[in-house]
């Protein structure tokens, strides 16, 4: 399993907790990828077998918890965000409705992966 962070996300971690970030560089097989003209990221390889994962559209893979996790968007304009499942490549926009199942509805589906 690889873990990837942005630019500006190591950014912040180096400002707001440079220990931590020296820990992650210390890490198994730290990389820094990209240009400066599309920006930096960086990477590590975990490799840990025993962790589940998923693998995104992009390739990566991610640790698939054992139970689920709720992520809240707190806002007065929920019609505003829009949300993508980057295993799927659905995209959601919140909605006006308050009921849990309900609240964010599929707008568009984008699959990069070529069809068989």
């Amino acid at each position: 399993m690889r873990k990837i962070m942005m630019q500006s996300t190591v950014e912040y971690i180096n400002k707001t907790n440079p220990k931590m970030l020296k820990d992650l560089e210390k890490g198994p097989k730290f990389s820094v990828g990209g240009t400066e003209d599309s920006g930096f990221y960086y990477t590590w390889d975990l490799n840990n077998t025993d962790t589940p994962t998923r693998k995104l559209l992009d390739g990566r893979d991610v640790v698939e918890l054992e139970e689920p996790m709720t992520l809240s968007v707190i806002t007065k304009c929920p019609e505003k965000w829009i949300l993508q499942d980057v295993e799927t490549g659905q995209i959601f926009q919140g909605s006006l409705d308050k009921e849990i199942g309900k609240q964010w509805k599929e707008i568009a589906v984008i699959n990069d992966k070529p069809k068989k």
